[in-house]
């Protein structure tokens, strides 16, 4: 398993005539909504971290730790890729490259 902080990616996939893109990998600090069916769901959150894992499929297999918005519990809690939904991109700018000593 690869711990990255990735920048948004999509791939676009033609179904018949139509161009449409089938996914995207979030990045770390992005603002997203819990959409699967469980007690989170409908809580907003932010990406702490990203998880891939290095894969030949045709759909991307990652998880997001979100620290969550209105939850008991504090820690950040692990969702799959499709169990949440962009809501903000992360803010760019405001993190200062890291310098190689």
């Amino acid at each position: 398993m690869k711990m990255l902080d990735v920048k948004s990616r999509a791939c676009s996939v033609w179904k018949g005539d139509q161009l449409t893109v089938a996914y995207s990998i979030f990045q770390t600090g992005s603002r997203v909504l819990v959409t699967s069916y469980g007690p989170f769901r409908g809580l907003r959150g932010t990406i702490q971290t990203v998880d891939t894992i290095a894969a030949d499929l045709d759909e991307p297999f990652c998880f997001y730790q979100i620290a969550l918005e209105g939850a008991h519990i504090q820690e950040p809690i692990w969702f799959e890729w499709n169990e949440v939904e962009l809501v903000a991109p992360a803010p760019t700018g405001l993190h200062e490259p890291r310098r190689l000593l």
